[in-house]
């Protein structure tokens, strides 16, 4: 019997050869394929989460801070004979106030943040009388000359401020207040009664770095 000779492999056409062919020599070339990179690791502080919201119990109401918890008083400048845990004034309120009593002032310093006149409420004081009287609040640039806010209002006590004080216009267009000070009234607080101070905050105002 007569074999028929065996017939010779087929051969790829050209234009498949070289498709097949050029991703061989790419990774070749290349390497394999790379893996994005790991994003670096970050730590430190977080950044500013910016505008925060605050409850005041005694109102019942949230109030806005843009600068969130910068917002609030960082130093204790001065505390008037008998306050007690003056420093529970700074930061944002917590519900641990300071005790100032009858005739003691507390005099706080902004370090992130300035008061300015603006529209509305400039400054926002959380307080509770502890049997004792609202405080009177007056603010000042170096911490000697104060002004009350405009009108001469008591702001824990004018239903249109509540409780935020309204930096005096009268002062100048861009004058800036980085200190403000509280003082529990002396006249008609019954003896042993203490003026809560729980935070003081800047509402209308610009941030300092």
């Amino acid at each position: 019997m007569r074999l028929a000779p065996a017939r010779p492999p087929l051969a790829a056409p050209p234009a498949l050869a070289a498709s097949l062919l050029l991703p061989a020599l790419l990774v070749a070339a290349c390497g394999p394929p790379q893996r994005p990179a790991a994003p670096p690791a970050t730590g430190g502080p977080p950044m500013d989460t910016g505008s925060e919201e605050f409850e005041d119990p005694r109102l019942g109401e949230r109030i806005t801070f843009g600068a969130g918890v910068a917002a609030f008083a960082d130093r204790v400048v001065q505390a008037g004979e008998g306050t007690v845990d003056a420093e529970a004034a700074l930061g944002p309120p917590d519900g641990r106030p300071a005790r100032l009593p009858c005739g003691a002032a507390l005099v706080l310093e902004l370090a992130d943040n300035v008061m300015t006149d603006t529209e509305g409420p400039d400054l926002h004081v959380f307080w509770r009388a502890g049997g004792g009287h609202a405080p009177a609040v007056s603010f000042g640039a170096d911490g000697n000359t104060w002004l009350r806010p405009a009108g001469d209002l008591d702001i824990a006590t004018h239903p249109a401020l509540r409780a935020g004080a309204q930096a005096a216009a009268a002062a100048g267009p861009g004058a800036e207040y980085r200190f403000v000070r509280l003082e529990a009234p002396a006249a008609g607080c019954p003896e042993g009664a203490v003026t809560e101070i729980d935070a003081v905050g800047v509402i209308g105002g610009r941030a300092v770095r």
